[in-house]
């Protein structure tokens, strides 16, 4: 993973990934907002699956190794947030909810992820004012790959042939609680592998795929604002950390607002990071205003090996949480 760090940082990169579209590859990523080595994490995992794939029966996601998560807290325990988008032909539908622990003795029975597990959280999704739930198995990583993974997440979904005739196209899972960061500098390496139903209406493991999302820790992106009235102008300033090195030939871009809510903002420029990590932009200010600074999710040029036979077909990149500052105006 060390090799792996030097190869991702020092900006073997394509370029940042675009808003998700029709024609957009399959994709996974990770954003860790707390995002400081062996400290209690807050993460967002985001799996899109193009419009033109299968209707997905099974995703697999993979803690990276060195990881924490508590399975052992108890039924009706609220974990986090879900956003997801299920598709019916060609018209989306959007929903929201909650991810929810569950006693893992309801689900001995069910056969997309068989036997006994060391947890259960549903997927609890309003969809069009209908409740879907998703139910996701969690249990530690088996021997065979714990120096790669840490736990596995097997989140199992209806079959649209035979249930409410929607497929998967986005699920997004605030994980707000239970998960603690990797205590190790480095980029960690989550992945998913999305298994789609086959003709039968059973999963075709055939067809899985795996996708990657870099993740370094610790990683900051830092911002001061400073005012200089002489020009009446605004210098902004700031440094981009990850995994103990800096992240050179990078945009950092920036949105102002007038309040510190960020309910109106409007775009403030980009600047990219030197190779130092370090970025700067001056531009003329005429109030004071509230800045936000932040970068996106690029795509890698390749992925690393895969975790077992099924081909990895896209690997992204982890930004660092948002960075604030305010620059006070003075005639």
């Amino acid at each position: 993973m060390l090799a792996l760090a030097a190869l991702v940082l020092a900006g073997a990169l394509a370029l940042a990934a675009p808003a998700l579209a029709d024609d957009a590859p399959s994709q996974l990523d990770v954003w860790d907002y707390q995002a400081n080595a062996g400290q209690a994490a807050e993460v967002e995992f985001d799996l899109f699956v193009t419009p033109a794939s299968p209707a997905t029966a099974k995703a697999t996601i993979y803690v990276p190794a060195g990881f924490g998560l508590d399975t052992s807290k108890p039924a009706g325990t609220k974990l986090g947030d879900v956003y997801a988008t299920f598709l019916s032909g060609s018209a989306a539908v959007k929903g929201t909810g909650s991810i929810v622990v569950d006693n893992p003795a309801n689900y001995l029975s069910q056969t997309c992820a068989p036997g006994a597990h060391a947890a259960v959280w549903v997927l609890k999704v309003s969809l069009g004012g209908v409740e879907t739930d998703v139910p996701v198995f969690v249990d530690p990583a088996g021997a065979d790959i714990s120096r790669t993974a840490a736990y596995t997440l097997q989140a199992c979904f209806a079959n649209p042939a035979t249930g409410n005739g929607l497929r998967l196209g986005d699920i997004d899972l605030d994980l707000t609680a239970g998960l603690t960061n990797a205590s190790a500098t480095n980029v960690h390496l989550w992945r998913a592998l999305v298994t789609p139903f086959g003709a039968d209406g059973t999963p075709a493991l055939g067809g899985t795929t795996e996708l990657q999302a870099f993740v370094p820790l610790p990683q900051h992106l830092t911002l001061a604002a400073r005012y200089i009235r002489k020009s009446h102008t605004v210098v902004l300033s700031g440094t981009v950390i990850a995994a103990g090195g800096p992240r050179p030939g990078q945009n950092v871009h920036f949105v102002a607002s007038p309040a510190a809510s960020f309910a109106s903002v409007r775009s403030f420029g980009t600047a990219q990071t030197n190779g130092n990590g370090q970025f700067r932009l001056v531009r003329k200010l005429k109030a004071t205003t509230y800045f936000d600074a932040y970068m996106n999710i690029y795509y890698a040029n390749s992925c690393t090996a895969a975790i077992g036979t099924a081909p990895c077909t896209t690997a992204t990149l982890s930004p660092p949480p948002d960075a604030f500052a305010r620059a006070v105006y003075k005639k």
